[in-house]
């Protein structure tokens, strides 16, 4: 029964509200119960699954979460007022099942002795209880030693069981034609397993001989990891799929005709010593090759960098497939950011000169997401012969990475430097708020997926910002939780690097990264520049 009710402000995430309460007289473990009123009144959703409330407030959406631990300690102290002797009753009851549980005997296993009972063969022994008494043991042993020959002790010593007792039958038709299997001839080793085997069962009377003139079964014997042999039998459905599977591996695959104004595919594989490509036209989800071809690379070109080697794919595939270069639109898929690479204004050199050349072309660059025909390209490039020279060791690249944040919006710049001297360069627009510091860790990270991308494994690094630089290099403690977690990502990042170094300078000694990094963040970002600025969608703590 209510005694009464009262009317009291709740205040609840700056939003407050005047509720009407109903007073009891009643124990209970609540100090007061919201209901659905309030609720409503708050326009709030609650989740009982997620133990928290969420509700509108001019500052924007705010949650209350509950505590799982302090619910059940509630609802237990419900339950202990409303029944307070069944529950003294349930208590005492499970103290008594505890005590008699620990009073239980557990399972122990005694020890044991290993006895021979035959002198003759000292190997025959039987394992009794070290714990018996005499004179049990003594009457144990001279039951065991009079019975000995009950014991089959090996194979020999069980010459056959009655077919009344067991038997192995073959479930065959005996409408069926029986067919006799083309002998297959064994190596020696697996010849001797098989010949040991059978005399080792023909021995102990487990088979016996017979003739079938119109039915055999080759036996297949495999080698185990512990030395010993596994027989199978080679029967009609195993001959089948190995003649099939045969004549699959003697059928190369029928090169493919292009139709006229659809696109062609180009899978490219590079190793130190050689390149191949493979182009592909795609019909029904089902790819089919149109040509292959695969280079062994000069003694000069071995020694091109990672992006040179695969322009190089690029260009000679277009030389040598001209006709069909200039009839089709070619999708080029590769690993390396390709795009970026050969379409970066600040190109010179070879690169410069390649990109020129495949400037009349309608090419198409994408990341690679599947492998399909890739398989193919890995496969012709195993095939051209090795070169004679061997491959310098892995040099040091330059990166240099700054962020820059406007009010305009946050971006940053990329400015790779190649041990030869070429230079990549890459701007990135976030397409999320961040600050300064986010920005330029963003920056180092990008940069960082960019030289994993080429197969850098020697990079060394500089940025203006102190704060990033500091706090990796351990100067600095990252105590705000998302400089923590950039710190995080891009720590897991460095350990794949042989070798890795983080350098402050000063803004001046990083003027164009700088520049084209506050390009990024104060463009429009539906204005198409020359130099490729690309967008990311989320942070990378959140990937």
């Amino acid at each position: 029964m209510t005694m009464g009710t009262i009317r009291l402000p709740v205040v609840a995430g700056g939003v407050t509200r005047i509720v009407k309460f109903c007073v009891t007289d009643h124990p209970a473990i609540y100090n007061v119960i919201m209901g659905t009123p309030w609720i409503n009144a708050m326009r709030a959703v609650p989740s009982t699954y997620h133990l928290c409330l969420k509700f509108p407030t001019l500052a924007g959406i705010k949650t209350i979460w509950g505590n799982q631990k302090e619910s059940r300690m509630c609802c237990l102290a419900e339950h202990k007022l409303r029944n307070p002797v069944t529950d003294t009753r349930a208590d005492v009851d499970r103290k008594k099942i505890a005590e008699s549980r620990k009073k239980r005997a557990e399972p122990i296993c005694d020890a044991v002795d290993s006895v021979c009972i035959d002198e003759a063969c000292p190997e025959r022994r039987v394992d009794i209880g070290s714990k018996l008494e005499e004179p049990l043991r003594s009457e144990l042993l001279s039951l065991l030693k009079e019975n000995i020959n009950s014991f089959a002790w090996t194979a020999e010593d069980m010459p056959g069981i009655s077919i009344d007792v067991t038997c192995h039958k073959l479930n065959v038709d005996p409408t069926f034609k029986p067919i006799k299997q083309k002998r297959r001839k064994l190596g020696p080793e697996r010849a001797k397993a098989v010949n040991d085997e059978v005399e080792r069962l023909l021995k102990v009377g487990s088979i016996a001989e017979d003739k079938y003139p119109d039915w055999l079964a080759n036996p297949v014997v495999v080698k185990k990891k512990s030395g010993k042999w596994r027989k199978f039998e080679w029967d009609e459905r195993c001959e089948a799929a190995f003649q099939k599977l045969k004549s699959y591996l003697a059928s190369p695959p029928i090169l493919a005709k292009p139709v006229v104004g659809e696109p062609l595919f180009l899978y490219i594989a590079v190793s130190a010593t050689a390149v191949s490509r493979v182009l592909i036209r795609e019909e029904r989800s089902e790819q089919k090759p149109i040509f292959y071809v695969s280079q062994t690379l000069t003694n000069a070109e071995t020694r091109y960098p990672q992006i040179e080697k695969v322009a190089l794919a690029v260009i000679v595939s277009a030389r040598k497939l001209r006709p069909y270069f200039q009839s089709h639109s070619i999708i080029v898929l590769a690993t390396l950011p390709l795009r970026s690479i050969l379409h970066s204004p600040s190109q010179s050199g070879r690169l410069a000169k390649l990109t020129i050349d495949l400037s009349e072309y309608d090419i198409e660059y994408r990341n690679m997401s599947f492998a399909k025909s890739q398989v193919l390209a890995d496969f012709l490039i195993e095939l051209p012969a090795k070169a004679t020279y061997e491959s310098t060791p892995d040099e040091v690249w330059i990166l240099h990475v700054d962020g820059s944040s406007s009010k305009h919006g946050s971006g940053m710049k990329i400015h790779l430097t190649s041990p030869t001297g070429e230079i990549l360069e890459q701007s990135f627009r976030l397409n999320f708020h961040a600050s300064n510091n986010e920005a330029e860790y963003e920056a180092l990270i990008a940069g960082i997926r960019l030289v994993q991308g080429i197969g850098v494994r020697k990079i060394r690094t500089f940025c203006d910002s102190q704060l990033v630089s500091c706090q990796f290099n351990g100067e600095y403690e990252a105590k705000d939780g998302r400089m923590g977690a950039y710190l995080k990502v891009v720590r897991e990042f460095v350990q794949k690097f042989d070798e890795f170094e983080l350098t402050r300078i000063h803004r001046d000694e990083n003027t164009s990264a700088d520049a084209l990094a506050a390009l990024a963040s104060t463009s429009d970002p539906d204005l198409r520049w020359t130099i490729p600025v690309e967008f990311i969608e989320r942070p990378s703590t959140k990937r």
